[in-house]
């Protein structure tokens, strides 16, 4: 039985493998996904460091979020997943509205970006 290597490379890169190409996108405007600017991490400005960790973890961890996003007026509760379906319905209710201005002008909705059937 061969000994476990505990020290093996973590990546290919570090294997020393050439880091992966990215391949031609087939649409002139999409960013490779090696370039996009977003990458899943820790979010570190939602995070409260004046907190001790021992004492409050929870308020350490989310501590920045909750300041910087106090609960609306309007809403008896305020998270991550109730302000991304804020925005989300905002924006849809913006394309519906101007959708509905375009309504009247038929030149206006072919130049729209968006194709959508018309039934007469």
């Amino acid at each position: 039985m061969a000994p476990h290597n505990l020290q093996a490379p973590v990546s290919a890169v570090e294997a020393g493998a050439p880091p992966p190409k990215s391949s031609p996108s087939k649409f002139a405007d999409e960013t490779p996904l090696r370039e996009l600017p977003y990458t899943p991490s820790l979010d570190v400005t939602a995070m409260d460091r004046t907190v001790d960790p021992c004492a409050d973890l929870y308020t350490f961890a989310c501590g920045g979020w909750q300041k910087s996003n106090p609960i609306p007026a309007d809403q008896a509760m305020w998270s991550v997943y109730r302000k991304l379906t804020n925005e989300v319905t905002r924006h849809l209710w913006s394309l519906l509205l101007e959708a509905s201005e375009r309504a009247g002008n038929p030149t206006a909705s072919r130049r729209s970006t968006r194709t959508t059937p018309e039934f007469t």
